[in-house]
Formats: C-alpha cells, structure tokens, sequence
C-alpha cells in the first residue's frame, strides 16, 4: 500500500484504508505496462472516477486494460502496481 494521503479515511468495513489517489499515481491512459511474466498491456481506461465518497469502497477506482489479443482485463488501482511494472516510453 502507498503512505496515507492527505484526506485518507479508515475504511468503516475492514479497517484498512481507503486511498485517495494522486494524479501522479493514476496510470495514464494509454501508456504500456508489463506484469511479472513480462507480458505486454496498454491502459485503456480508468472507471469509477465518478464515484461518490461513500460508495468508494464497493466501487473502487479500477484500471482497465488490454493484451495484444485484445482480451480487456481491469485492476482496482490500489493493487496495480503490486502486479504491474510500467514500460518506458522509448521502449514501446
């Protein structure tokens, strides 16, 4: 998990935190990732950006994404970078 932002709140149901993310910690749309089998992914989206603050938690921010074969996967975004390692721009 990354340090609480300012603003965090602790989840009502877990006790764990509930994150508010950065921009910064947002994956851009449409930039290259790659898991730990080094297979190649592209940010399609991020959904529940919308979300009103007290339905967070049964509607997280998700990433979603896609493979080569156009098979669409998503992630919420508080575990995306325990699985997902970003390919640098000149490396796409």
């Amino acid at each position: 998990m990354y340090p609480l932002n300012e603003g965090s709140t602790p989840s009502r149901v877990f006790n764990e935190v509930r994150m508010r993310f950065t921009e910064n910690e947002i994956p851009n749309v449409g930039s290259y990732w790659h898991d730990n089998h080094h297979k190649r992914f592209r940010v399609m989206m991020i959904t529940n950006q919308g979300v009103k603050e007290a339905l967070c938690d049964e509607y997280p921010l998700m990433v979603a994404y896609r493979d080569a074969q156009n098979n669409f996967f998503s992630l919420p975004l508080d575990k995306w970078y325990d699985k997902m390692n970003l390919i640098k721009p000149s490396e796409v």
